[in-house]
């Protein structure tokens, strides 16, 4: 009996330790995306108000 009782325990860690790792890196990729995103938008802003003023100077 203690065999089949303790079995049960183990594959219950697994999956938890496995889903946690995967929304951490899925996390991590958006985490990324967002930075890579927000620089560019503060890239080409910084760019076009360089122009503008420029352009009206």
């Amino acid at each position: 009996m203690q065999p089949g009782l303790d079995m049960p325990s183990q594959p219950q860690k697994i999956p938890l330790f496995l889903r946690f790792k995967e929304r951490s890196v899925s996390g991590a990729f958006v985490a990324l995306t967002v930075l890579a995103m927000v620089g560019w938008i503060y890239l080409l802003s910084s760019m076009f108000a360089r122009f503008v003023l420029w352009f009206f100077s």
